[in-house]
């Protein structure tokens, strides 16, 4: 097994305007060896991979990769020379097919490039991709079938080193058990694997090595079985999280304030009849493609149902588009952050205040002062800096824009909270002041429908769980009932 020193770095710094993102950072990462990197958000992760990856320059240090230095900024350099890297904000193209995608970067060699596609059917049965057509366009396919071909592009590449930013953020269990088999046997070809993860089981049951980053500086690095969790979550943010017990029965499940009849979208979601009840946190899980995505969408009126009835308060509405939905007291965090619900070019300010506009003006001029007055409100309950609200939203990291977009609904105190996967990328920190806060949430009476793909989250908050299997709810479990082992057989169908 090749052992080799395939990454150097030695002091390495840089600074984006006032912002220290490394700090004299050391780090080193062998061939055959799988090295995780942990941090929280804005430690300086993704700062590490661009300059890894030849995105970015450091501003003092040494970089040196395969032994050679680094001298200048040159991604498609370093990934013809062997460093492939998948990003947690995902590079496929959209509008085009698969299979242009994965050979995108073979267009100078035409001949290369028209071989793969004529095996690219057995190079899919090759990596157990069943469930995608190599010709389908990139923007029909679900986040986690774009997830798997971002992973297959990098690995087409052949690389030496492979960084996965968040790589299993979007996948289900079955899917990431596939993902770790392929990087198992990467390592045993001597790649050299950077992983990223908030998932600390996931790195336990991976990984050899970690090292950890806080504020930008290197807190060390360490053999995996080297820290306990407790240990990790406190090297990465400085102290312990205090995990609140979960209370059994919180509330009664028998007084429904909101029910949903014959919700369908064909082929994905058959017709499904569901009562939710008030202060509740019903948990939703499902991989991908079995319908609860479809579900989601009718509720906030994304895919209008005809055959759906809604009542609320005994009182039926009618869900057409987004508008009816929001004026219903209906909101929806969707999973995709970037593409459907960020104005990327607009403040962190004008992201949260753009659903209460009608409130904080008059007659077309907006109230400045009352849009920082409500901002800041929501800012502090939320445990966010208000001094970076006037900054544009790309300029957070991924768990305080989730914060944002979350407190753009708090604002407009919506009744009923739709959360698709909302700790998804986000750093364990985060992670728990958002569980935190939804648990908050229920008991100040605010209904939430909570899917994630992470089930000891669901396990954690939930006073209900709900599985959608094959387009029906398909198992439901309450109390004692809600296990973790019992819930993944349910959504893969083994009874």
């Amino acid at each position: 097994m090749n052992k080799s020193l395939l990454i150097q770095i030695e002091d390495v710094s840089k600074n984006f305007g006032n912002t220290q993102a490394l700090d004299k950072v050391n780090f080193m990462a062998y061939g055959g060896e799988i090295h995780a990197v942990l941090g929280e958000n804005g430690a300086g992760k993704s700062t590490l991979v661009n300059i890894i990856s030849g995105i970015i320059r450091p501003d003092s240090g040494s970089v040196k990769i395969f032994g050679e230095d680094i001298k200048s900024c040159n991604p498609l350099k370093m990934l013809k020379s062997g460093v492939a890297t998948v990003f947690q904000n995902l590079s496929l193209i959209p509008d085009l097919t698969v299979s242009d995608n994965l050979f995108l970067h073979d267009d100078d060699d035409k001949t290369k490039y028209q071989e793969e596609h004529l095996r690219i059917y057995e190079w899919f049965n090759q990596y157990g991709i069943k469930d995608i057509n190599p010709f389908d366009v990139v923007k029909d396919l679900s986040l986690s079938q774009r997830q798997r071909i971002e992973i297959i592009k990098a690995i087409h590449l052949h690389p030496k080193i492979l960084i996965l930013d968040e790589p299993t953020s979007a996948l289900n269990p079955p899917e990431v058990r596939w993902l770790f088999e392929i990087i198992k046997k990467l390592k045993t070809a001597g790649v050299c694997i950077i992983y990223i993860s908030h998932r600390i089981n996931e790195i336990r049951g991976l990984c050899n090595k970690m090292s950890i980053l806080k504020n930008g500086k290197k807190v060390g690095t360490y053999n995996i079985d080297e820290l306990t969790n407790s240990e990790i979550v406190q090297k990465m943010l400085g102290h312990y999280l205090v995990q609140e017990k979960k209370e059994e029965d919180q509330i009664k499940l028998d007084k429904a304030i909101m029910e949903i009849k014959g919700a369908a979208h064909y082929p994905e979601l058959k017709k499904t009849d569901l009562k939710i009840t008030e202060g509740e946190i019903l948990g939703v899980a499902g991989l991908a493609g079995q319908g609860q995505i479809n579900f989601f969408r009718i509720l906030f009126g994304i895919d209008p149902c005809p055959s759906c009835t809604i009542t609320i308060n005994s009182q039926e509405i009618k869900i057409k588009s987004p508008i009816d939905a929001i004026m219903a007291g209906i909101a929806f965090l969707p999973a995709e952050r970037n593409t459907s619900t960020m104005f990327l070019s607009l403040s962190v300010k004008q992201n949260m205040s753009i659903a209460i506009l009608n409130m904080i003006s008059r007659w077309g001029w907006l109230d400045y002062h009352q849009e920082s007055a409500k901002v800041k409100f929501i800012s502090d309950i939320l445990n966010m800096n208000y001094k970076q609200s006037e900054h544009r939203i790309s300029s957070l990291s991924g768990g305080n824009q989730q914060k944002a977009l979350l407190g753009k609904w708090l604002l407009k105190d919506a009744k009923l909270y739709m959360l698709y996967d909302p700790t998804r990328g986000v750093d364990i920190g985060t992670k728990f002041e958002i569980i935190k806060f939804v648990k908050q949430m229920a008991k100040n009476g605010k209904t939430v429908i909570y899917y994630s793909t992470d089930i000891s989250e669901l396990v954690e908050l939930s006073h209900r769980v709900i599985v959608f299997y094959q387009g029906i709810i398909s198992d439901e479990f309450t109390g004692k009932n809600i296990k973790s082992d019992r819930i993944l057989s349910s959504v893969t169908g083994i009874k």
